[in-house]
């Protein structure tokens, strides 16, 4: 594995996030880790000590976080490059990219140069991305919440959210990234001015985190569904059964909600997380019910967070069987 997103399902606690480009196995002054759901800058989880890795196993020693013996943490893991990164050329500021071109998966890091005019950052993908999650990894001088910009979907053109609010969605042309200069080969950044969004995605001498992902049939999807307010809600395609799934109202002020196979192996599923918070999970069947199926999830709540009328929402999911054809549940 090479990037995880680690909480407790139980007990108020951050989503870390952690990847093998900036260091994660071994001494615990490896193990960097910046939170989804706060505007922290990167910090090292020196009382959670992951060791090692082997095939599909982690080692974990020490610590009263996720090695707690009464604390249930859930975790969920990307395979990028094994922890080897290349330098890519074609962008117009430098990249350090590790990337897994079959799962449609790369991380991206690169210096902020403090400049006021569009740039381009090579991904490593092979193929125009749909999202991307970014974040400075430094005190940033103008916004320091992590970031997320739908790329090739229905949603307004140069559109942005943050994973650690629950704001609706908003556009700028100054700081976000654009969905007509983003290639096979390179993110095209919108950038108008040194200051405000311009400076949050490359204030000068800052390190920049980004999590790139592309769409792959049968193993992600990243688009959008409108809300009709009914218990009977929208059906949402993907062409697999989903294993993952975040949702975000990008028409209203409503908390990020994540759905998983795991928490409901069985219809409906209505343990949610919320993204940008770090309250424990639901534990009972509500209004943001939804069904989880072998080709997509079905709305079945009318809360304003999933299913608002007429409403836009912005989803990702991501499959439990990758490149192979879905089985019902």
């Amino acid at each position: 594995i090479d990037m995880g997103w680690n909480r407790s399902t139980i007990q108020g606690q951050n989503w870390y996030t952690l990847d093998t480009s900036r260091g994660w196995f071994g001494a615990s002054s490896n193990n960097k880790y910046l939170t989804m759901d706060t505007a922290d800058s990167e910090a090292t989880l020196s009382q959670y000590n992951f060791k090692a890795q082997s095939g599909n196993d982690i080692t974990l020693t020490s610590g009263t976080g996720f090695n707690s013996g009464s604390h249930t943490q859930q975790m969920w893991y990307w395979k990028a490059n094994g922890g080897t990164t290349t330098t890519p050329s074609g962008g117009s500021l430098a990249t350090t990219v590790q990337a897994n071109t079959n799962a449609g998966f790369s991380i991206v890091q690169y210096v902020g140069d403090g400049g006021s005019s569009a740039f381009t950052l090579a991904h490593g993908l092979g193929k125009k991305p749909s999202v991307v999650l970014m974040k400075d990894r430094d005190v940033n001088g103008n916004n320091n919440a992590y970031h997320c910009f739908p790329i090739n979907t229905s949603l307004p053109a140069n559109s942005y959210f943050y994973t650690t609010y629950n704001s609706a969605g908003s556009t700028s042309t100054n700081g976000t990234i654009s969905n007509t200069t983003t290639t096979n080969t390179v993110l095209g950044v919108n950038r108008t001015s040194s200051s405000g969004g311009g400076q949050t995605i490359s204030e000068n001498g800052d390190r920049f985190l980004m999590y790139v992902w592309a769409e792959i049939q049968g193993f992600s999807k990243f688009s959008t569904y409108i809300g009709n307010g009914n218990a009977n809600g929208t059906f949402v395609y993907t062409g697999f059964t989903p294993a993952f799934i975040w949702i975000k109202d990008y028409d209203s002020a409503t908390d990020w909600r994540t759905y998983d196979v795991l928490n409901d192996p069985y219809n409906l599923s209505f343990h949610y997380l919320g993204l940008n918070n770090s309250n424990a999970i639901n534990g009972s069947s509500n209004t943001t019910d939804i069904d989880i199926l072998s080709n997509g999830f079905k709305i079945r709540g009318d809360a304003s967070t999933i299913n608002g009328n007429g409403n836009r929402f912005f989803f990702m999911a991501w499959a439990s069987n990758p490149f192979q054809f879905a089985t019902a549940r």
